[in-house]
């Protein structure tokens, strides 16, 4: 999925995407929602469809490659909050990495799904149980610096 958008038709659904009670993206992280829901991109036509767990907007858009996104809610609207004086902002997802504004996220470090048509592709998307990795510190073996001191 590929598609442009003017950050003045962006900015409204930007912040519609926001709970209601907050003031912006930061006060959004004391939302308890806002830590484990995915929005819903769509780009097919001429439109943007942002679907978050608070609103639905529809939005004008110059689509490339139309398709369906699910992603992180904080991690798209934290990555779209300053545009840094551009006025168009693209947003390019593939099954590798999710790109938008001056920020880009692998697959493998986030949760997300992109389907290429947007008629065939679910409402909701739940993300697969992550695997452990070998490396993680919470290992179930015992280390020797947990070992009983004498």
């Amino acid at each position: 999925m590929k598609c442009t958008v003017e950050d003045a038709d962006f900015r409204p659904a930007w912040k519609a995407m926001l709970p209601p009670n907050a003031a912006d993206h930061l006060d959004a992280w004391d939302d308890q929602r806002w830590l484990t829901e995915l929005i819903r991109l769509e780009a097919d036509n001429d439109s943007l469809t942002l679907v978050g767990p608070y609103a639905r907007a529809t939005i004008p858009a110059q689509v490339e490659r139309r398709g369906v996104v699910f992603f992180p809610i904080r991690n798209f609207i934290d990555g779209t909050a300053n545009l840094y004086g551009d006025t168009h902002l693209e947003i390019n997802a593939t099954d590798e990495y999710f790109a938008s504004a001056h920020g880009r996220q692998k697959a493998e470090d986030v949760p997300l799904a992109v389907f290429d048509d947007p008629a065939t592709a679910p409402e909701t998307w739940v993300p697969p149980p992550k695997q452990p990795d070998d490396d993680d510190w919470f290992e179930d073996e015992p280390e020797e610096t947990d070992a009983p001191k004498t």
